[in-house]
């Protein structure tokens, strides 16, 4: 401002609204409040109004102290009513123990891990018949049994009874006529299935197919594993006993003598 009177430099003469560099200077927007209470954004408005120069008497005289607003102490906030002040502090208005602290990363337990049990020949009848399977034991220590009409045989083989073999019996003999045929369908079930394993034998009657799968049990077994192993082979061999059959031409039953 200029008092009344006053004269401006010849200098300044004609160059009001300019910078001092020459150019001409942008007008800026006026800052407005934000109806929120949050500032127009600059730097200042985050700066509370309290930290500003104070006089503080010392021993020289009265000087100018300036608190640094960033340095203040944040009060901390106060727990929700009925909450402890930390994970794992009883609260002394509610009573019984105090909770045990839990991490809040660690995974809940899971299930009680089952241990595995040597495999005999009686823990597997059992495992078997408990099932609500009929099954006849064998000489040699094998069960034998029908499901679905095809044969079966379950039993520990091995030097050391450590592989468990569910092996199915087809009830048809194999005519010489469609043995190529049943040799070709036998690998291609092996090619593209992953069990159980098929092969044919021949016997003194004619020629057999069978189906087989076979387990390594010699570290030891869960009841519901041994199970699930004998399980998989019946209901795998009923399957390619059926599908089988439904390819091969129906049995010729001889006529009846008149």
């Amino acid at each position: 401002m200029l008092r009344a009177g006053a004269r401006r430099r010849p200098a300044q003469r004609g160059r009001r609204g300019l910078h001092p560099s020459g150019g001409r200077r942008e007008r800026q927007p006026a800052r407005t409040p934000d109806p929120a209470g949050r500032g127009s954004g600059h730097a200042d408005d985050a700066r509370p109004r309290g930290a500003l120069p104070r006089p503080c008497r010392t021993a020289a005289g009265w000087s100018v102290v300036t608190w640094a607003w960033w340095r203040r102490p944040r009060p901390a906030a106060a727990p929700p009513a009925g909450q402890p002040d930390q994970p794992g502090q009883r609260d002394p208005d509610a009573g019984g123990a105090a909770p045990p602290a839990r991490d809040a990363g660690r995974r809940p337990p899971g299930p009680p891990t089952l241990r595995t049990s040597p495999v005999a020949a009686a823990r597997l009848h059992d495992v078997i018949a408990a099932r609500g399977y009929h099954v006849r034991e064998e000489p040699d220590g094998s069960m034998s049994g029908l499901w679905d009409g095809y044969q079966f045989q379950v039993r520990l083989t091995g030097e050391e009874q450590d592989f468990l073999s569910v092996r199915g019996l087809w009830g048809r003999l194999v005519p010489p006529e469609l043995r190529g045929a049943v040799a070709q369908a036998a690998n291609d079930w092996n090619r593209d299935k992953i069990w159980p394993t098929i092969f044919t034998a021949e016997t003194a009657e004619g020629l057999s197919v069978r189906t087989e799968i076979m387990a390594d049990v010699g570290a030891g077994a869960t009841d519901r594993q041994l199970l699930d192993i004998v399980e998989g082979g019946l209901s795998a061999g009923v399957q390619f006993f059926q599908a089988l059959g439904r390819s091969m031409p129906p049995i010729e039953e001889p006529s009846p003598e008149i």
